[in-house]
């Protein structure tokens, strides 16, 4: 690789930061509403869930133990440590 080539990445990589930075805060915002938007939405999903579970026969603590695992697809942590 060119030391030419090089700094035109980086020039590139500084360009679209600086594209990207004054948004941030705003992005920041519209995804943290959105966050806890999904996550309000899938407790009372949960809730329901559990309690439909209860209604068909399942006993309270396999209910419980089906639900977190419902549950799991709304932690953020897991797409994080996916990531990661």
């Amino acid at each position: 690789m060119t030391e030419n080539s090089r700094g035109q990445k980086r020039a590139n990589g500084l360009k679209l930061l600086g594209a990207f930075l004054p948004k941030l805060p705003l992005l920041t915002f519209k995804f943290g509403g959105l966050y806890l938007r999904i996550k309000s939405q899938s407790t009372k999903a949960g809730k329901r869930f559990q309690k439909e579970l209860m209604k068909e026969g399942f006993d309270k603590q396999k209910a419980k133990e089906l639900t977190e695992i419902y549950l799991q697809t709304a932690n953020l942590r897991n797409y994080v440590n996916n990531i990661i």
